[in-house]
C-alpha cells in the first residue's frame, strides 16, 4: 500500500465552539443535532465532502474538524442549531486554526482563565 505525500494530503482547519446552554448536554446529543442540521442544510453529498469530525467535547466547549476551504459552510451549519433536545442553546465561536494544539493554546486556554 502506498502513502500519500503528506503534501498531497488534504489540509484541515479545527474549530472551536462554546456551548452554552441551562443543561449540561452530553456528546452523542450535541453530536447528532450538528449532523442531523447539516444534512438537512447542505446535503448529504456536500455535508461528506466538508470532512466534518468532532473531536473533543468537553463540558461546555467543542472542537470541531473541517476541511479547508469548508468552514464557513460549517459555522453556517452551527449557526442554524438554537435548540438540542427541547433545550435552549447557544454555540459560541472560540476560533479557528490549522492545529489542535493552536486552537487549544490560542482560544480555548485564553477562555478559561
Amino acid at each position: 500500500m502506498r502513502f500519500r505525500k503528506p503534501s498531497l494530503e488534504d489540509k484541515k482547519r479545527y474549530i472551536g465552539f462554546y456551548i452554552e446552554s441551562e443543561e449540561r448536554l452530553g456528546r452523542k446529543e450535541v453530536l447528532n443535532e450538528l449532523w442531523s442540521t447539516g444534512l438537512s442544510f447542505l446535503g448529504e453529498a456536500e455535508m461528506a465532502e466538508t470532512g466534518f469530525w468532532v473531536h473533543d467535547c468537553f463540558d461546555d466547549q467543542l472542537i470541531v474538524e473541517v476541511r479547508d476551504g469548508y468552514v464557513d459552510e460549517i459555522l453556517a451549519v452551527v449557526s442554524l442549531v438554537n435548540e438540542i433536545k427541547n433545550e435552549r442553546v447557544r454555540l459560541d465561536l472560540l476560533g479557528v486554526a490549522g492545529t489542535i494544539r493552536k486552537l487549544k493554546k490560542s482560544f480555548i486556554l485564553n477562555q478559561e482563565k
